[in-house]
């Protein structure tokens, strides 16, 4: 019985966790992203380019140091390079 309980739990709180980030991430993207910008930016953009999204936010941190840690800068733009989190954030 234990195997069949991790074999359904597992997945669960991965799927879990997942949701968590993006909340977490949401709120990192309304707290440091919104104060120069609207979410204009984000949302109209298509790309699923995880580079593309990297070096998009790393530009925004080199307008304003200290906005992001460099882990937050990886951990945004691959967020933002998925079409489902951009869709998140995008939802009025």
């Amino acid at each position: 019985m234990g195997k069949y309980a991790l074999a359904v739990l597992l997945p669960a709180c991965l799927l879990f966790g997942t949701a968590m980030a993006g909340e977490d991430m949401k709120v990192l993207i309304a707290d440091r992203c919104l104060s120069c910008h609207d979410m204009e930016k984000v949302c109209v953009v298509k790309s699923n380019d995880v580079k593309w999204w990297k070096d998009s936010v790393q530009r925004m941190v080199d307008y304003q140091k200290d906005l992001l840690t460099a882990g937050e800068v990886d951990a945004m733009g691959a967020f933002l390079a998925v079409e489902a989190n951009r869709n998140m954030v995008c939802a009025k």
